[in-house]
């Protein structure tokens, strides 16, 4: 089951996909996004928008990226 406030990495063999949910954690979208809120972003978005300049946060997620394309 997924959680109401997340955020999901989803492999599907031929994509990476990064699902957000509606109400997800507004620390995990200001890290990520740079917004506070799903509806302040302006799709659409690729690898090169979110991941340029990264802080901690993401550069967890550049590294499971990277781990999952093997």
């Amino acid at each position: 089951m997924l959680e109401s406030d997340g955020i999901y990495l989803i492999d599907n063999g031929f994509l990476l996909i990064l699902y957000t949910k509606s109400n997800s954690n507004t620390k995990l979208l200001k890290s990520i996004f740079g917004v506070e809120d799903l509806s302040l972003i302006n799709p659409p978005l690729f690898e090169d928008n979110i991941l340029n300049d990264p802080d901690e946060l993401k550069q967890k997620i550049i590294n499971m990226v990277d781990y999952v394309r093997g």
